[in-house]
């Protein structure tokens, strides 16, 4: 059954006497664990030995030991994150393989074809499995053991035990090519003599990152979107930004609903299905997430997670509800910045706590304001639809923000400037 579905999926490669890729952008490896499959990240490259495909392999520790090991499996955003590869020193726990999805173009005259894989990297591979073609034309889809890759002289599996800590990674490369000579199991292959093959680079790593925490400082509204602001942290192999974003009901929400910082996505029953991609590798700073129902509270968790698909611990989950822009300028009541920033910013509420810290305090004030909302509703319309002048009036927002937070550091240097100066002309006289 899995094979048959493999065969449905696109084609990455073709082979001839001499091996190619038929679709670079688009190879396809597919982790077969405990009877369960399911597609791997790879980065597409020409798949050459100096630019291999690179595929990012999951491994599992079970936390079985008595020492600091623990359950990465909830740390994987994968559906079957029960069914990743384990390893009692260098055999696998369970049946577990690496399918390749090929289409094969050979020339099968002479009846001596074989598909080979080799191990390896440079100018040495080591050959791990052979086949005979069945087909001239068509798909093939070719399982690689873990039991074989194990074999391999110059890759220690053991060092995935799977009670060890999860702090191991290793990659090797896989050199996949048609021959037309006997090849056998421990024979040394070298691609520039053997014919061009498909290189794929398998990384493996068993690490989570259990001790770096993703914080979330606010959740801004805006009109269909919600914009975080956050603090992360780096990750080797960083895929990036995913949110947990779950709907709570219509009707206006906002504030924190949730502080933990210690759930896991298996904790918490979600898998990749659950997370939104925010495209997004910001360590600190505001990241959008847009495309949102407007007037329906969200729920927004972050998580940060690695090419293999293990993910950081969540953050604190934060709510708040998207709203339509006139809904949120009313509101707001201070239209120019609103419209010039198009959503809920801290320096929109810098400008509302001044408005009615300061202003509303004296004669002069009130009066700005009364002409300031007679007015700025009817220009509202006018700047929306102009994102030049929306973006003159951030800049406008940004410098009195500064002038008022910092106007008295900005006039007590400029006063010490001055008399600086006069002092050295009179002591020049």
């Amino acid at each position: 059954m899995i094979l048959t579905t493999l065969l449905l999926l696109s084609s990455s490669m073709a082979f001839g006497q001499s091996v190619a890729d038929r679709d670079p952008s688009a190879p396809v490896v597919v982790l077969n664990s405990g009877g369960s499959a399911f597609e791997l990240y790879v980065e597409p490259n020409s798949g050459t030995n100096d630019s291999p495909h690179q595929a990012y392999v999951p491994i599992g520790t079970d936390g079985s030991s008595t020492g600091d090991s623990i359950d990465n499996r909830n740390f994987s955003f994968y559906s079957n994150r029960a069914n990743l590869p384990l390893f009692i020193g260098e055999v696998p726990q369970q049946v577990t393989s690496l399918i390749f999805r090929l289409n094969v173009d050979v020339d099968l005259d002479n009846g001596n074809d074989v598909l080979v894989v080799a191990g390896g990297s440079g100018t040495s591979y080591e050959v791990i499995a052979t086949t005979t073609q069945t087909a001239d034309n068509g798909d093939l889809t070719y399982v690689l053991n873990f039991t074989d890759i194990c074999g391999l002289t110059s890759f220690d599996c053991s060092s995935f035990e799977k009670d060890d800590d999860t702090n191991a990674s290793a990659k090797f490369n896989l050199y996949i090519f048609v021959s037309n000579n006997a090849v056998g199991d421990g024979d040394i292959v070298d691609p520039a003599s053997s014919g061009t093959g498909a290189i794929y680079e398998i990384n493996l790593s068993n690490r989570v990152y259990q001790n770096n925490i993703m914080e979330v400082f606010d959740l801004f509204k805006g009109d269909s979107q919600l914009t975080v602001d956050l603090r992360g942290f780096s990750m080797s192999n960083d895929r990036g930004l995913f949110g947990l974003v779950t709907p709570a009901g219509s009707g206006l929400c906002s504030g924190v609903s949730d502080t933990d910082t210690n759930d896991t996505l298996g904790g918490l029953s979600k898998t990749f299905s659950n997370l939104l991609d925010l495209e997004s590798r910001v360590i600190t700073g505001q990241v959008k997430i847009k495309n949102l129902s407007n007037d329906i509270c969200q729920r927004v968790r972050v998580f940060n997670c690695d090419l293999y698909g293990f993910c950081s611990y969540a953050s604190q989950e934060f709510q708040n509800t998207p709203e339509n822009i006139q809904a949120l300028l009313e509101k707001q009541a201070c239209f120019f910045f609103t419209a010039g920033f198009g959503e809920q910013h801290p320096i929109v509420d810098f400008f509302q706590a001044w408005r009615d810290n300061t202003l509303r305090k004296f004669w002069l004030g009130r009066q700005f304001i009364k002409v300031y909302y007679r007015v700025a509703p009817q220009y509202t319309p006018f700047i929306l639809e102009r994102p030049w002048l929306q973006s003159f009036i951030r800049g406008v927002a940004y410098v009195l923000y500064g002038a008022i937070k910092w106007g008295w550091l900005i006039l007590l240097l400029g006063t010490f400037g001055i008399v600086q100066n006069r002092f050295r002309k009179k002591l020049s006289h």
